[in-house]
């Protein structure tokens, strides 16, 4: 743990991350280790460098886990609400009152690592680190060649270098996607982050999610402000530059600085600009019957996903809209 948390190699963004890898290990090994191994863990983690959304609303509410499902996977985090409360003021405290918590850490009842003062060292390089995210043609066109006049759909973009198909930062996911609404010249490139599905384990020690009891659960269910991920997200533009040429164009930067909602899509409502293309059909008003009226409808939609794929022609390359999310 002391190697992977000050190694520069390791690609994890902040404590948030360490902190989430620790909950996966607990996944993997809480029924192979004892209490004291895990309690030995878990007290190397930084945990007075979390951002200020592990600090007030995850920490508090492993913390109530702990206290109501001890000896649990749902309580897998020894910390006690007053610990819980002790760690955030420390976070926030002065550089008087830190000398005095550390000066009297066993007074607190936390290990000496979680009231650290030392942040570990960046991961992160230079220019960031950068994730290939894309989506099908086909899935674009489904999704807006659907649309009536007024109508707003989404599309997640899977990110190709990660398992799970999402990006894990921050010790949050995140999950990008493309915004459109029917007969707009523009479309969103959104970025929406979510609670790791790892926290939440019903209190007898299961991976279930299910489970009302635990305060973890409840949380995921509130909407409350997180700060955003600093990255840039660019999509792959394959016409319009120079022919045969494959260049990125930026369409969206969050700051350290933006503020979002937790479960809520935050990023630029006309990021992407896109081609002007021909009106979908109207219905007729008349449709024939039988076989007649189906492919009759049939033919009005493949219609509409034409004109959906006109329009994205300028960032489509083998049936594909690609870009990439570089975080910083």
């Amino acid at each position: 743990m002391l190697l992977y948390d000050n190694c520069p190699l390791t690609r994890s963004h902040c404590v948030n991350c360490t902190s989430f890898c620790v909950r996966r290990w607990m996944q993997l090994n809480y029924s192979t280790t004892d209490a004291a191994t895990r309690r030995r863990l878990c007290g190397l983690l930084r945990l007075s460098h979390c951002s200020r959304a592990y600090l007030d609303w995850v920490l508090p509410a492993l913390a109530l886990d702990h206290h109501d499902h001890p000896d649990t996977q749902a309580g897998w985090l020894p910390i006690t609400p007053e610990q819980a409360g002790c760690v955030a003021y420390f976070a926030r405290a002065l550089l008087v009152e830190k000398a005095e918590f550390l000066r009297a850490a066993e007074e607190t009842g936390c290990p000496r690592t979680w009231l650290t003062s030392k942040p570990r060292r960046s991961a992160a390089p230079a220019g960031g680190y950068s994730y290939l995210f894309s989506s099908s043609r086909d899935a674009l066109c489904e999704e807006f060649g659907a649309l009536a006049e007024g109508g707003t759909a989404s599309v997640y973009l899977v990110l190709d270098d990660t398992p799970s198909g999402y990006l894990c930062a921050m010790g949050l996911e995140w999950y990008p996607s493309i915004s459109y609404t029917q007969g707009r010249e523009e479309a969103g490139l959104l970025l929406t982050g979510n609670l790791p599905e790892a926290y939440n384990v019903g209190h007898a020690g299961s991976s279930s999610s299910s489970s009302s009891s635990s305060a973890f659960a409840s949380l995921a269910r509130l909407r409350w402000p997180i700060g955003l991920l600093r990255c840039r997200l660019h999509l792959q533009v394959n016409c319009g530059y120079a022919p045969g040429r494959s260049d990125y164009v930026m369409c969206l930067q969050l700051s350290a600085d933006t503020v979002g909602w937790f479960g809520r899509a935050v990023g630029g409502r006309n990021a992407i600009h896109l081609a002007e293309a021909p009106a979908p059909p109207k219905p007729s008003r008349q449709l024939e019957a039988g076989d007649q009226g189906q492919r009759q409808q049939q033919r009005q939609r493949q219609a509409r996903e034409a004109a959906v794929a006109a329009q994205w022609a300028r960032f489509l390359k083998d049936g594909r809209v690609r870009g990439k999310i570089v975080v910083s």
